[in-house]
This record gives structure tokens, sequence and C-alpha cells, in this order.
């Protein structure tokens, strides 16, 4: 099983990542306050289950927006390989697409917007079950929980050195 889509929606800097697409190889080159980073974090909070902050997570540009409500979406497409040996509650999950015959499974997690409270976050696979983090036992959170136990991920958040920094320290 691997990673080959990202997308991330209302999420710091980014507004609409659009599909990034993985291969065996990434590499994140970009200016600074590209998004970057947020694309690690977006990863941390999908697989580890991080801390969302509620008051620095979303976009910059819209957090004083009178009204604004749009959620946090982090949605990864995972393919099956062949060679793969996955367990039946998990490879059930894998849709063959029309004229395809790669089998695909899509999990969106969803932090909702709501000012002053905490909401917990959502889970969407194949667009079809819901539910919340909550709700444990139930057959997505199952699902969930199998795919994190086959992708293992480490963020290591970055630091920012400002104009202060000495390369000769």
């Amino acid at each position: 099983m691997k990673l080959s889509i990202i997308e991330i929606k209302n999420l710091r800097g980014i507004k609409n990542s659009g599909q990034i697409r993985m291969n065996d190889f990434l590499l994140l080159v970009g200016a600074n306050n590209s998004g970057k980073s947020t694309i690690l974090k977006a990863l941390d909070l999908f697989f580890n289950n991080s801390e969302f902050d509620y008051e620095n997570d979303y976009p910059v540009s819209d957090e004083k927006k009178q009204g604004y409500r749009a959620s946090t979406k982090i949605k990864l497409t995972f393919e099956k390989e062949s060679k793969d040996k996955l367990p039946h509650q998990l490879s059930y999950y894998f849709l063959s697409r029309r004229g395809g015959n790669e089998k695909k499974l899509t999990i969106e997690i969803e932090y909702p917007r709501e000012y002053g409270k905490k909401k917990e976050r959502k889970i969407i696979i194949n667009n079809k079950y819901t539910g919340s983090d909550s709700k444990k036992g139930d057959r997505y959170n199952d699902i969930f929980a199998l795919i994190k136990q086959h992708i293992n991920y480490l963020y290591i958040p970055t630091e920012r050195l400002g104009e202060k920094f000495d390369e000769n320290k």
C-alpha cells in the first residue's frame, strides 16, 4: 500500500492545494511561506492525530473574516499494490475505478470550524463512511486505525531561525 495523492484545504497558508501526486520519492522545494511545512503538518495531523491548533492552523488570510466557517480538510488517497498482503477488513475498502485495475482507498479528515468551540474531527472513507474520533469501535475508525498501522510517519517541526542566524556557531 502506498500513498498516491494528498489534498489539503484551509490549513495555515494553504487555501486549496489541489492534488499533490506522490511517487516513490517526494522532494518539497519552494520559497519561504510557500506551504512545505504545512504539507508535513497535514500528514502529522492525519497519521499521528497530533493536536490541531484551532487558533493558528486555519488559513491566515481568512481567519479575520466575519462568519468564516470553512473547515480544514486533509484527504489522502492510497493505492493497493499487487504484492500487498492487507487484512481483509482493509482490502475490502480499496475500490477499483472505472476503466482501471488500480485499487484505491480515499480517507479524508475534517476539522470543523466553529468559533469559540473545539469540535471533533470527522473521518470520511471513500466518500461514504463518516464518523468522529470518539466513536471507537465503529467500522470507519477501525479502518483508519489499520491504515495507520501500515504506514509510519515521523514529523519533525521546522524551526525559523530568522535573520540573526550565524552559521559559524
